[in-house]
């Protein structure tokens, strides 16, 4: 039997497909969720390996999304504990309509990409995008609606957060993640300025942030010794040259004088030093020269 000729199968527009796109809008509203999604910069791209020496999130979408299964969206999540510690792997399906995407004009997006990053803010976790499946279901009317963003929870791996959306709770949240993560932590001694650094935000020489020849996140700032602490430094600073705040207005400005110290934050979640402490304890036999038996 041929398929119904009230309806246009077979091309990409029509008032059928509209009003199932809205139908499809209007369902994620109800039933959906407030999310923000963190499209990815890449610092320094490798041509051939299209690898980045590092990843940027400096911008934030609000868009309704929904789980793909809510009944079990993280139930078939596996947590692991292994020799280093307990890993958490929840994952999930996020879905989100095309035409709200598209609405969010996004610069050089037509589609969602992987790596990119979704905050959840009712469980305050954020999402690293595995895979991003677009046929599913597949050309309804000739049409897709939705993307499937199959995601699992993000692990900090030197990424730099400067988000600065119209939500201050949102803000602090996310680029608490760089702040509370990061391992490595320098300080810098100012010379001559003016201002107050703020705690994330970036510092960087250069006539510009776009063309800076060394740039930073702040994580602290002490105005009476004039020792800026910074992580995720990209670059070399050069003694000399104005340490610039990018601000709107009233950036703070502050000549760099030289490289105070580098010390390494250990992960909140680190467990090597009591993992040593049992060792140490008894219960690993360091004198033990065959674990394997005695010939």
């Amino acid at each position: 039997m041929a398929t119904n000729s009230y309806f246009t199968h077979n091309a990409a527009t029509g008032a059928d497909k509209t009003v199932i796109e809205n139908l499809v809008v209007e369902s994620i509203k109800m039933v959906g969720f407030d999310t923000w999604y963190l499209p990815r910069t890449q610092t320094n791209l490798d041509p051939l390996l299209q690898e980045a020496e590092q990843g940027n999130f400096t911008s934030a979408y609000e868009v309704e999304m929904y789980f793909d299964a809510p009944d079990d969206a993280l139930a078939d999540s596996v947590d692991y504990i292994t020799y280093f510690g307990f890993e958490v792997r929840d994952s999930c399906d996020f879905v989100i309509a095309v035409k709200r995407f598209d609405e969010l004009n996004i610069s050089g997006y037509t589609l969602p990409l992987e790596g990119d990053l979704i905050y959840l803010p009712f469980t305050k976790q954020m999402y690293e995008i595995k895979f991003v499946e677009d046929m599913t279901p597949f050309m309804q009317l000739g049409k897709n609606y939705i993307y499937k963003l199959m995601s699992r929870l993000f692990i900090y791996g030197g990424q730099n957060f400067n988000v600065n959306t119209s939500d201050s709770t949102v803000n602090t949240a996310i680029n608490a993640i760089e702040s509370e993560r990061s391992h490595i932590v320098t300080a810098l001694t100012l010379d001559t300025g003016s201002g107050t650094y703020a705690v994330s935000s970036v510092v960087y020489q250069g006539v510009s942030l776009a063309t800076a020849t060394a740039q930073a996140t702040v994580t602290a700032w002490d105005a009476g010794t004039k020792k800026l602490s910074v992580n995720n430094m990209v670059g070399s600073f050069t003694p000399g040259v104005n340490v610039v705040e990018d601000v709107g207005s009233d950036p703070a400005i502050y000549t760099f004088g030289e490289l105070f110290q580098s010390t390494t934050v250990l992960d909140p979640e680190d467990q090597s030093a009591a993992i040593e402490t049992i060792a140490d304890a008894g219960i690993v036999d360091f004198t033990e020269t065959n674990p394997f038996g005695e010939f």
